[in-house]
């Protein structure tokens, strides 16, 4: 057996344990981890609305620093508005709200619904290209290891922002709820130029009453503690 002989177990060993460690590594850049949301003393949130004994009060997040904050990510690059809501019922009746009545109205007549939780949350997971270049550089077990680690990352993703969404609420008397409404819009939408539109159903007589709240009026709001 000649010396190169003799060094090509080792050499390959090597390698297989150089491949385990940059697969390990890429893993580890993948993950997802949940963060909590700051959350601003009603009276604080930037935008707000009395209609009734109901006050419905916003906070868009137009800043990348807040959106990273607590979504892990740069929203606006994704051409995603999340806004968090907050919506308070004060009278005796019962009042119900559903996000999904909600919308962004532009002043060239367009409308934006919102999008769910779960589908923002798959749009900023990204391409393919990542699962592409692991499996031409590692081959099957690459792209096998890098496959796994996105999808986990993809599904607490997913989790995080579902548990962070406003969901449709029914609201007795001094009850309130927040959460996040989230909108996907077209490249280079201007979100600032719109309103948000949010109808509620007084449950009792139903009557449907209608709030709107310019989006260009929202400042930045101190954050005073955390969920």
């Amino acid at each position: 057996m000649t010396i190169a002989e003799a060094r090509r177990p080792g050499l390959a060993v090597a390698l297989f344990g150089l491949m385990l460690l940059v697969l390990t590594l890429f893993a580890g850049c993948a993950s997802y981890t949940a963060k909590p949301v700051p959350v601003l003393k009603a009276d604080a949130m930037p935008l707000s609305r009395i209609e009734g004994a109901v006050t419905i009060r916003i906070d868009p997040y137009f800043d990348v620093q807040r959106q990273k904050a607590v979504f892990d990510e740069n929203l606006s690059d994704e051409d995603v508005l999340a806004v968090q809501v907050h919506v308070q019922n004060t009278g005796p009746g019962r009042v119900v709200l559903q996000p999904s009545e909600m919308a962004i109205e532009f002043p060239d007549g367009r409308s934006l619904l919102p999008s769910s939780a779960a589908m923002v949350a798959m749009k900023v997971t990204g391409g393919s290209g990542s699962l592409i270049g692991s499996g031409i550089a590692f081959g099957a077990v690459g792209f096998a290891v890098a496959w796994h680690a996105r999808e986990k990352a993809k599904a607490e993703r997913i989790k995080d922002y579902g548990n962070k969404e406003l969901q449709t609420v029914t609201l007795s008397q001094d009850e309130s709820k927040h959460g996040f409404v989230f909108f996907i819009g077209p490249p280079n939408l201007t979100f600032r130029e719109g309103t948000l539109t949010i109808r509620f159903v007084e449950a009792e007589g139903a009557a449907t009453k209608v709030v709107r709240l310019p989006l260009a009026k929202a400042t930045s709001s101190a954050v005073l503690d955390h969920r």
